[in-house]
């Protein structure tokens, strides 16, 4: 009989304790989607540290990732998150800003100065008549990496 009543005492501790970790997830996906919610109007741009103060790393990932399981939300890198809407010709979720005014705006954010790549500064003088494309940003400091959203992307160059 001891054992039995031992048994129920773990049993039910072990439920407790995972309803705690249930709920502790719960809030921080509800303290996440409500950040995407209000910031949805104001910017287009997330940042993971912007989730910070919804709760512990692993249920903000967690949140985060389901997030983009509901098509809320895209991964652009490791960092950085973008806003989606749903296309009204295709029916498919896309960015609700351009890649090129997302890089912009991530550059921004991390503190860099935004400068004409060299392209379009030959460009602009006259010296070359290429037209300078938009898979660059000219930055005033190193930004590694890029912005990618369906094998497109977007990187820095430092000018």
């Amino acid at each position: 009989m001891l054992n039995l009543d031992l048994l129920l005492r773990t049993l039910a501790i072990t439920r407790t304790f995972d309803s705690r970790e249930m709920m502790k997830k719960n809030l921080a996906y509800t303290r996440a989607l409500k950040l995407v919610e209000d910031q949805q109007d104001e910017m287009c741009l997330l940042l993971r540290e912007d989730f910070d103060s919804c709760g512990p790393e692993q249920d903000v990932d967690a949140a985060i990732e389901k997030l983009i399981d509901l098509g809320k939300l895209a991964k652009l890198r490791e960092d950085a998150y973008a806003f989606l809407e749903t296309s009204s010709i295709s029916g498919k979720p896309v960015l609700r800003c351009g890649l090129q005014a997302l890089a912009i705006e991530y550059a921004e954010r991390k503190g860099a100065n935004i400068q004409n790549t060299v392209a379009q500064t030959l460009y602009a003088s006259g010296a070359s008549k290429q037209v300078p494309n938009s898979r660059f940003v000219g930055v005033d400091r190193p930004i590694e990496g890029s912005l990618t959203f369906r094998q497109r992307s977007v990187s820095y160059e430092c000018v």
